[in-house]
């Protein structure tokens, strides 16, 4: 059996090979450029928001979010054990990370806490305690 699982499934709308070409004809490839621009404009407008930024990463946004947070060098921050470095990347330079082992007995995080936890960081999302 060779069938593939796919993370996600790419759905292209008809335009990606313009946007693409534009992108590398007018030299915006890195860093970001125009397109990001009025991506960023069409979010604050959708959602009445202001100040909003697209990232290249979720590592870049996690980063982000732990830096406007106000997470500083004292705190620490619980990373999932069970999965890549991206987890914990985002704290690199601004906290200390923690890994989190839960056990399978319990499934309870509730005795990892230290008077410094502030954060939890997952590869999702930044979520106070």
């Amino acid at each position: 059996m060779n069938k593939r699982i796919f993370l996600s499934f790419p759905h292209l709308g008809g335009n990606e090979m313009q946007y693409i070409n534009e992108a590398f004809s007018e030299s915006w490839v890195v860093p970001l450029g125009p397109n990001v621009d009025e991506f960023e404009r069409r979010l604050e407008t959708y959602l009445s928001a202001s100040n909003v930024v697209a990232l290249s990463a979720g590592t870049a946004a996690l980063h982000l979010g732990l830096v406007e947070l106000g997470v500083t060098a004292g705190d620490e921050v619980l990373c999932q054990s069970f999965t890549f470095s991206a987890s914990a990347n985002p704290t690199r330079g601004i906290c200390r990370p923690m890994p989190l082992n839960v056990p399978s007995s319990t499934v309870s995080a509730s005795q990892v806490a230290t008077p410094r936890l502030s954060w939890w960081c997952t590869s999702m999302a930044c979520l106070q305690k």
